[in-house]
């Protein structure tokens, strides 16, 4: 049997009847001899009613040549619970392999697109609660569907034979830009490495900056500092948001380049502007999503600036320049520029005889790394920064842990421990669950398969709503509640933590309390009213 997607239908074992309705369907007297095939336990059809224990085994099996009233004993009781278990272990079973049409998928049909665009997540959370963990609506034409438990969020965003990443957002770039749904500024087209079409020779040849997270702590760590050392420790107000991008920018920019950035002001300046001109536009309600004129000069302008930065290095690495005394020549060497100069150049560098990357696509893929990898946590950090201000006690406990911390461990052993310590963790996680820099997720179905129960045909978009997964009650017992001790209680019962917006967490957060944030409480804007809010 066909579902209409390619997939055969599974063979459908028989239910097992629930022992309590047995009971309700028995008519005085019965023997319960006559319903054995649906009450024993050993007994896991009904194709046959003779039980493989010996009738002389009486206290074997209670339930083999009893009378009703003995079925009430203790035995029984225990038996019957038995049953309980198998009735349910079979309908999940059922419930899993059982496979419906496409069609059958509950939703709206139709995507209401002004509500999306002017209450967006909140939109999708409500449409998961009307609906539940899985729910398809038709946007442009096209159907969607958005997922929300973890068991499915998983197999979505890990199972890469079955799907794969898509931007699907085609009507709204240019030849030159991608615009993406996730981050506020497009993406440029010249780096293949962030394309979503098949790109993994590109990732294999960066596979040794990603994996380098040890070597580029130490210089994390000097930069983080550093940066730190700019920001008041007595303010009345203060930019968190903007003091995050540039704390954020100089850790980015050390997997670019290294620790010397000595010659990036323009490329920093450039890149705040693209942010401020994509907030401004982006603020506006309803606005336009097509890439126009001006969102392709700012970026062209961001473009220029950083092909100086890489020129630049390329004639520093030349003359041996590039790392400054005090400064670590293997991060040097281990960073993005430095590994994407060395292909194809007979250095030695990765990739072999593979063709040299231009410098234009350089360029490309150190833009797209720099606004991919900082508008997350730039914006986690500043909202996290809100919470903590909000939950003083919970501020005091998590600056303890840190100040005990840098007191006991330096360097890369810091960063481990820090990364370690149960609270600190907790305290980073709750901050990307409360309020997740990242709003959206999607993912392609390569070819026709499964979701939950549903057959889902090839090509079909898979949504996830990243902040729905994290308010949703069946997986946080207080979902709009900042509660950090909560966070890992809740991950040792699971496989994986479903919180999605980073990981690992950004280990630079930890250092934010160094700056002595304390902000005035009347300062603060008062408390959002929430209905949720008391669990």
């Amino acid at each position: 049997m066909n579902t209409g997607f390619g997939l055969p239908k599974p063979f459908l074992r028989p239910r097992l009847q629930h022992p309590q309705a047995v009971a309700m369907n028995k008519q005085p007297g019965q023997n319960d001899k006559h319903n054995h095939a649906q009450t024993c336990p050993h007994i896991h059809t009904a194709h046959s009613n003779e039980c493989p224990v010996k009738p002389s085994a009486a206290s074997s099996c209670p339930y083999h040549g009893k009378s009703n009233a003995a079925t009430n004993g203790p035995a029984a009781r225990r038996t019957a619970s038995i049953a309980a278990h198998l009735f349910q272990a079979e309908n999940a079973y059922q419930e899993q392999t059982s496979v419906l049409p496409f069609e059958a998928i509950p939703g709206p049909r139709t995507e209401d697109e002004r509500t999306y665009r002017t209450d967006n997540h909140a939109y999708l959370m409500r449409l998961h609660d009307q609906y539940g963990d899985v729910f398809r609506i038709i946007r442009r034409g096209k159907p969607v569907v958005f997922v929300r438990s973890a068991d499915l969020v998983r197999r979505v965003l890990l199972s890469e034979d079955d799907f794969d990443k898509t931007f699907d957002a085609d009507h709204a770039s240019t030849p030159t830009l991608q615009y993406l749904m996730n981050i506020m500024q497009p993406l440029l087209k010249t780096a293949e490495v962030f394309k979503s079409t098949d790109n993994h020779q590109h990732r294999f040849l960066l596979k040794s900056i990603f994996n380098a997270s040890d070597v580029f702590a130490p210089g994390f760590l000097r930069v983080v500092r550093a940066t730190l050392e700019t920001w008041p420790t007595h303010a009345k107000h203060f930019d968190t948001l903007r003091a995050s991008h540039h704390l954020v920018f100089a850790a980015v920019m050390v997997i670019i380049m290294g620790e010397n950035q000595s010659y990036t002001k323009e490329f920093y300046d450039e890149a705040t502007n693209v942010l401020e001109h994509f907030e401004q536009r982006y603020s506006k309600p309803m606005f336009d999503v097509k890439i126009n004129a001006e969102d392709e000069a700012v970026m062209a302008r961001l473009e220029a600036a950083g092909l100086a930065v890489v020129k630049e290095f390329r004639r520093r690495i030349g003359e041996g320049t590039q790392t400054l005394p005090g400064q670590s020549e293997e991060i040097t060497k281990r960073s993005m520029l430095y590994t994407m100069m060395q292909v194809g150049s007979g250095h030695g560098g990765p990739g072999g005889d593979a063709a040299k990357f231009s410098d234009e696509e350089i360029c490309g893929t150190m833009i797209n790394t720099l606004l991919a990898a900082s508008e997350g946590p730039a914006s986690g950090l500043s909202t996290t920064m809100y919470d903590l201000v909000r939950n003083p006690e919970v501020q005091e406990r998590f600056c303890r842990e840190v100040r005990s911390l840098a007191q006991q461990f330096t360097g890369a052993d810091y960063l481990n421990e820090l990364l370690e310590n149960q609270y600190v963790h907790g305290t980073v996680l709750e901050g990307l669950r409360m309020k997740t820099p990242v709003a959206i997720v999607q993912r392609r179905a390569m070819h026709d398969t499964t979701i939950g129960s549903y057959a889902v045909p090839k090509g079909t978009i898979i949504g996830v709503c990243i902040a729905a997964v994290h308010k949703d009650k069946n997986q946080f017992s207080c979902p709009h509640q900042f509660d950090p001790v909560c966070f890992p209680c809740m991950l040792s019962t699971v496989p994986a933590s479903p919180c999605l917006s980073l990981a690992p967490p950004c280990p630079t957060f930890a250092h934010l309390s160094t700056a002595r944030m304390r902000a005035q409480r009347h300062n603060l804007p008062p408390r959002d009213p929430d209905p949720h809010s008391a669990c």
